[in-house]
């Protein structure tokens, strides 16, 4: 008897206005190679990509690495208003009470930062990206982490490509 272990995941995207395609791409391709060489592809898996400006603009769910692959090569960027953190949460609030998530490892939030925040901490671990190194917006609350990628941490997957 074999329990396969699913992993859950959730990718948020800020498609807002102030947010470069480019960026959002490379950043895609980085965390493509980051899950395509980990072991998760040996698992179930259930990531859902959520591109979001002040609302949810599509919701993509992967099961497999072929998936994410197709998803890579037909991926383009959806939204352009404004930026609102908020409903993302709420919808994954949503998705975790109709049991679209057995056990959600947390969501990553890609973001140039500039939106609202929610108050209250979610009941799953978040991270939200920051894709420039002169972002120093105190407003992250203090139960996320806060990670800050300049653009030659964008650039390491080019590296790696081209050897």
């Amino acid at each position: 008897f074999f329990v396969k272990k699913i992993e859950e995941l959730v990718i948020a995207i800020d498609t807002s206005e102030s947010c470069e395609g480019e960026t959002v791409r490379r950043f895609l391709e980085e965390t493509y190679a980051i899950l395509g060489s980990s072991e998760s592809f040996f698992h179930k898996i259930n990531i859902h990509i959520i591109q979001c400006d002040a609302k949810i603009q599509q919701d993509t769910i992967i099961t497999s690495k072929k998936e994410l692959e197709q998803y890579m090569e037909s991926f383009r960027l959806m939204g352009s208003g404004g930026t609102d953190f908020r409903p993302v949460f709420e919808y994954v609030d949503q998705l975790i009470l109709e049991k679209a998530f057995h056990n959600l490892k947390g969501l990553i939030y890609f973001t140039d930062g500039y939106g609202t925040f929610p108050r209250r901490r979610p009941s799953y671990d978040t991270a939200f990206i920051f894709f420039h190194e002169e972002y120093l917006d105190l407003n992250v609350p203090p139960w996320a982490m806060k990670v800050v990628l300049g653009t030659e941490d964008l650039s390491i997957y080019d590296k790696e490509k081209s050897v």
